[in-house]
Order: C-alpha cells, then structure tokens, then sequence
C-alpha cells in the first residue's frame, strides 16, 4: 500500500477521534506539529528509527521528548514506532492539515508572480480565488521572475496560469 494512503488512514482516524471528543482541530494540528518538530531532532530521529533498540526504549524517549502533550497524542507516536512508521509523521501531519482546512471550507492556493506583491495585492487575488473556488482561501506566495510577469495560481489541483511567459508560449504555439 501506497505510503500517502496510509499516511491519509492515520490522520483520518485522528481527524475523526478529534471531532468524536469534541476537542479543537487547531490544538491537534499544533500538537501533532510539536510531535513531528521533536521526532525530527537528528539525535532523535535515528534512535526512533533503529532496528536495534527495544520498542520500550523508543517509548522512553518519545516519553521525556513529549512529556508535556496529551497519553493519546503520545499513544499514536507509539502506534507509529511499534509499526515502523515513523517515517510517515510529516505526510500524517500534512493530511491532517488538508482535513481540517477542508472541514473548515478554506482552500489553500499557492500563487506565484514575477516580484514579490503587497498585502493588498494578495488580498485582491485570494478574494477572487475565493469566488472561483467557493471557499476561504489562505495564500501562499512565492516569487519566480521566469513568469515574467502576471500570476500562476494553484488551488488544490486547479492551475490557473496567468504569466506573461504562458501567453507568449500560446503566441509562439499559434504562430508556428
């Protein structure tokens, strides 16, 4: 089975269990995070992800690495170590993200333009995506001279290609 689809099985099941218990989907983001930044310490990463070390050792650790969150949070650490999945951590974590932004009805768009753009610029854009897609939606910017100019937007697995450099491209392509 595909690394993404187990990865979207963990964090739909921890989605689920948030929404069950009633619990702020923004505090299991955050402390899910807090878990991924603390398993991603080089000198703990390599001991989590060490055949030779006991399950009870790994415990342990991820014990006193996370002393200050929730058994239950803790309890899916081990459930990850146990299985020797730890690696999908990050890919959970994304999931995750992805479901609570979903429930929520916002979108994320990635837009990139040729210089970097005001706050009200970016507003402009993220309203106008918001009609497009019928959500909320949270930008994301990057800057990528090769555009020349204009904007390339993605929204989910919406491309919407506004560049200078693809109009010229559709030019070159009718003149040839």
């Amino acid at each position: 089975m595909a690394a993404e689809s187990v990865a979207r099985r963990y964090a739909r099941a921890l989605f689920e269990l948030a929404l069950e218990r009633d619990e702020p989907l923004e505090s299991w983001l955050s402390d899910l995070q807090a878990i991924q930044a603390a398993i991603e310490d080089p000198a703990v990463r390599p001991v989590l992800v060490s055949p030779k070390l006991s399950f009870e050792r790994k415990r342990e650790l991820v014990d006193r690495a996370l002393s200050g969150l929730d058994p239950l949070r803790r309890n899916f650490v081990y459930v990850l170590i146990e299985r020797g999945r730890i690696d999908l951590l990050g890919a959970v974590v994304r999931e995750f993200r992805a479901m609570m932004l979903e429930h929520q009805g916002v979108a994320e768009a990635t837009v990139t333009t040729a210089v970097p753009i005001s706050d009200a610029e970016a507003d402009r854009i993220a309203a106008l995506l918001a009609r497009l897609v019928g959500r909320r939606v949270i930008l994301e910017r990057q800057v990528d001279p090769s555009i020349i100019g204009g904007v390339v937007a993605r929204v989910g697995d919406r491309l919407i290609n506004g560049s200078v450099a693809e109009s010229l491209a559709a030019l070159r392509r009718q003149l040839v």
